[in-house]
């Protein structure tokens, strides 16, 4: 099985190495789009054997039609190369306790857009651990908002809609019967932390964002993320 990863990030040191630490157990290569980071995630992504580190520049402001824009096309250089791709976040982990066998089972029986159960993660403080992140932080709620669909056969047009919750894929779809694959979503860990990006992310939202639902959490106060 051949598996290609496509993320976008800005200044993700803390949560960046768990990301390349999971996905590097079952991916041939991972591309990380940084949207000019400032803090040491470039290094992060090129001490990474597996990893290939892209600048992407907004004019220092979070655009997500921009990040909509690389979701939706920069996983096509992978067809005929990937068997899957997984396009996402870096606070999204796709689960499976026997991915690789999971991956080979949806490739015999032509699977090409797996159905995800999504989960909520949350950690009062961040976890410093060299383990997985599967295993450093457990708690989570079940959320269908992050059911996400960020693995699928590249071959497949995924049309991403605005915030990469919704697709409209076209091409041969085929879908899994059953929601096998666990998306974790780890934006939720550490209390302060979570604080202090909201603020600096908050400052950074383009003025087109700001009229829209998109990264509508950022604009929440202390006690609403708390």
């Amino acid at each position: 099985m051949r598996l290609h990863i496509y993320t976008v990030c800005w200044n993700e040191q803390e949560l960046l190495p768990y990301y390349l630490r999971h996905y590097s157990q079952f991916a041939e290569r991972i591309v990380v789009y940084d949207n000019q980071s400032t803090d040491a995630t470039a290094d992060i992504v090129r001490a990474c054997s597996k990893a290939e580190h892209r600048i992407y520049d907004t004019g220092g402001v979070f655009d997500d039609p921009e990040i909509l824009r690389i979701k939706n096309t920069a996983y096509k250089e992978s067809r005929g190369q990937a068997d899957f791709v997984v396009v996402g976040d870096v606070d999204e982990i796709l689960y499976h306790p026997q991915m690789a066998d999971l991956l080979q089972k949806y490739k015999r029986e032509g699977v090409t857009l797996p159905k995800t159960r999504g989960i909520d993660m949350v950690s009062w403080r961040f976890p410093r651990s060299k383990k997985q992140l599967v295993e450093a932080a457990q708690i989570g709620c079940e959320s269908p908002y992050y059911s996400k669909r960020n693995l699928f056969d590249p071959k497949i047009d995924i049309n991403f809609g605005l915030g990469c919750h919704t697709c409209e894929p076209e091409g041969r779809v085929v879908e899994s019967p059953q929601a096998e694959l666990r998306m974790l979503h780890y934006h939720y860990l550490g209390l302060q932390r979570c604080i202090s990006r909201h603020r600096i992310v908050r400052n950074r939202l383009a003025a087109s964002t700001l009229g829209t639902k998109i990264a509508y959490q950022f604009r929440w106060g202390p006690a609403r993320i708390a």
